[in-house]
């Protein structure tokens, strides 16, 4: 099985990928899309660059092989057909068709692979990316999908916060720079919240069955629920992972390739309260208004 974190930037997947990570059967792999974009230069949670990690250079030569061609290939086989403008190809072309057939193989080979390096029976990839999560659902009979919504106000906070510091904003996979433009950064981060998870609900209404929406909030208030319902949607046991958090306990952070800072620290502590903003700014509450259409939904409340 491949599990898939589908969602917004600064939605907390790096967080609940990591969790997840935890159980006995799923390995994460963190942002696998986005770190293999990088390749050969992809730093992961070791610290190494991926050519010189012992579990990625397994990885990579093992999915090579399965695959019958270069890992650099298959890196940019499946970053390409992640990108947003395949979502119309997605939905008209057949699974049968030369391109996806190929991205069947490509995704088959990593799943084969990490199951061999790891040990672990699934893998989890939170690369978040709409057309991603759309093409494992129509190409891969066991792909599940955690379709991931933070509050729309804490979205727009953290966006705010990284723009203010100078790190620029990331938009359709390319990043931009510019204090002029700080307010049109956080404007489209708003915008896109809305437009985006409109178009990840049209995908859960295609496949109701393999996605299970989650919002960030409710793992803060009661993860034991929460973890519960990933667990019975997945199949595995999330016991221990529940128990682990309710006693404050470390958590390794897995093999990932992408994410955020999380992914460096050899383990961490789960903390509801950690990127808390204790109090929105002006343009913060402003811009949520955009969220408003969504908020008509009792599920984004």
């Amino acid at each position: 099985m491949i599990v898939y974190i589908m969602g917004r930037g600064y939605s907390g997947s790096t967080m609940l990928s990591s969790l997840i990570g935890n159980s006995d059967s799923i390995e994460n792999v963190g942002e696998l899309i986005s770190g293999m974009r990088r390749y050969p230069n992809t730093i992961v949670s070791s610290g190494r660059k991926i050519t010189e990690d012992p579990f990625w250079c397994g990885v990579t030569q093992r999915s090579s092989t399965l695959y019958g061609k270069s890992f650099e290939e298959i890196a940019t086989l499946l970053f390409k057909t992640s990108h947003p403008r395949e979502i119309v190809s997605i939905l008209g072309s057949s699974r049968n068709s030369h391109k996806w057939s190929q991205v069947i193989l490509a995704n088959k080979s990593l799943q084969e692979a990490i199951k061999c390096e790891s040990n672990k029976e699934h893998f989890l990839d939170s690369s978040k990316d709409v057309t991603r999560a759309l093409s494992l659902l129509k190409t891969t009979a066991d792909a599940r999908v955690i379709y991931l919504v933070r509050d729309i106000a804490s979205v727009i906070a953290s966006c705010e916060k990284r723009v203010l510091a100078g790190e620029g904003f990331q938009f359709l996979r390319r990043r931009y720079h510019g204090k002029q433009w700080e307010s049109l950064f956080i404007f489209v981060t708003a915008a896109s919240w809305t437009v985006g998870n409109l178009i990840r609900e049209l995908i859960c209404s295609l496949y109701s069955s393999r996605v299970l929406r989650v919002r960030y909030e409710r793992i803060c208030a009661n993860p034991e629920k929460e973890f519960f319902r990933i667990g019975e949607f997945l199949g595995v046991d999330m016991s221990g992972i529940s128990s682990g958090i309710k006693d404050g306990a470390e958590f390794a952070v897995g093999q990932g390739l992408g994410g955020n800072r999380i992914r460096f620290s050899e383990s961490f502590v789960f903390n509801p309260d950690v990127g808390k903003v204790a109090k929105f700014s002006r343009r913060t509450r402003l811009f949520s208004i955009l969220g408003l259409p969504l908020k008509l939904f009792r599920f984004y409340r």
